[in-house]
């Protein structure tokens, strides 16, 4: 071979080794994402299918090492995926699945979108660990191993979770695919599944709620004579100076916040946070109030936490589902005010995770509870199904929506929500 023959073969090459990466690039990201924003309601079936679900998976009364099979349906998958937030769904085939995603991407200052397919067998149920084999992966145009699938996916778990996500996983036995459901068979590790929940919580924020803990501890100890249940606006202010006290001392606003937020949603209804972190606390600890109800607080409490954990639409959707199931006989009836009190928290606590550090200063201000909650008192509540649909046309009914429309206006103008958004406190 000559010379300059011999050059340009390896000035090729050289290039192709350059090139390639940029190929693969250019082949995978794609400008526009490939499914749109998935949206699914949470009505009360859904919600009803949820506790069932919960009731299969809880552990409580399992006895170490014993087994147990899980049916997840299609669309119970789906509904997870649609309010975890991501733009993915699954499609079950009677040979395995099509699992459909796509995830957005920053190249540079352009945003991007990496549109990703990929196939799944589902092999026959027998025993020892058995999972879904990968059949074709494809990541916007560029075909790429199947087998890389499973790197890919816990090399994303675990920049997200760490390793906690594969200590339960490796509780899982067995997986199978139908045209209907997903079949798991799992076997029960007390061990590996404390193990798991410790990782995902952060030290830090077991630290946070630790000083929330103490200094609730403090103030009731101080409650003379002790008493049933105080007003949430008494104790609140001194519970976000604690917060404030060690975000100046280094710690992050959003998780004493959160951990603010965990306190007294579990005080709420009687449980004692202490024994999340090992420090029980068996002593008579008094409930909270708002607009002098305990069952207020607690609407609130629980709704401005599941917000704060990103949680707010589900939230809503569980306060929405109480009151409807209030309506059947032997229930307490239809409350606005107790929707009214779910909305309020929701809209403080997402607030919060937006500019935690401003709520905690907000809060430490000894704010009124007028500041913070809206008038109820003057809603209506106890409703039967039959009063509802009469009088308000049943939920999403004009009346229905007018009286939502007020309750928002409400919190609209509550002074922490206006000094959050940008207005006088």
């Amino acid at each position: 071979m000559k010379l300059p023959s011999r050059r340009l073969l390896l000035f090729a090459l050289a290039a192709l080794c350059f090139l390639s990466p940029l190929l693969g690039l250019a082949l995978a990201l794609q400008t526009e994402p490939r499914l749109p924003e998935l949206h699914s309601r949470l009505g009360p079936a859904e919600l009803a299918r949820g506790r069932q679900l919960l009731r299969q998976l809880d552990p409580r009364r399992l006895p170490a090492d014993s087994v147990s099979e899980l049916r997840l349906r299609e669309a119970d998958l789906n509904t997870l995926l649609a309010h975890s937030g991501q733009r993915a769904q699954l499609q079950l085939r009677r040979d395995g699945a099509l699992l459909q995603a796509s995830l957005p991407w920053k190249l540079g200052p352009w945003p991007v979108w990496l549109n990703l397919e990929l196939e799944l067998d589902s092999p026959s149920w027998v025993g020892g660990a058995v999972w879904p084999q990968p059949r074709r992966l494809r990541i916007g145009r560029l075909p790429l191993p199947p087998s890389l699938s499973l790197r890919l996916a816990r090399s994303a778990l675990e920049r997200r979770f760490g390793a906690a996500p594969w200590a339960a996983v490796d509780m899982v036995e067995a997986v199978r695919l139908d045209e209907e459901a997903v079949w798991l068979r799992w076997r029960w590790q007390p061990q590996q599944a404390a193990a798991a929940l410790a990782s995902l919580w952060p030290q830090a924020e077991q630290e946070a709620l630790r000083a929330q803990h103490r200094r609730w501890q403090a103030l009731v100890g101080q409650l003379q004579p002790p008493r049933p249940s105080v007003e949430l606006a008494q104790l609140l202010p001194e519970l976000a100076r604690e917060a404030l006290a060690r975000v100046e001392g280094g710690q992050a606003a959003a998780a004493e916040l959160r951990a603010l937020w965990l306190q007294l949603a579990l005080r709420s209804v009687g449980r004692d946070p202490g024994r999340l972190i090992g420090d029980p606390d068996n002593r008579p600890s008094p409930g909270l109030r708002l607009a002098g109800r305990e069952d207020m607080a607690q609407h609130f409490l629980i709704s401005a936490w599941l917000a704060a954990q990103g949680a707010g639409q589900m939230g809503d959707a569980l306060g929405l589902a109480k009151e409807l199931s209030d309506t059947q006989r032997g229930g307490s009836g239809f409350s606005f005010n107790d929707l009214a009190a779910d909305r309020a928290g929701e809209r403080i606590g997402r607030l919060g995770s937006g500019r935690p550090l401003e709520l905690l200063r907000l809060l430490a201000q000894q704010p009124p509870e007028t500041a913070f909650f809206p008038k109820v008192a003057d809603l209506p509540e106890f409703l039967s199904r039959q009063r509802l649909q009469q009088e308000f046309g049943g939920v999403d009914g004009p009346g229905y929506r007018a009286l939502m429309t007020e309750i928002e206006r409400r919190i609209d103008a509550l002074a922490v929500h206006r000094g959050l958004s940008g207005g006088a406190p």
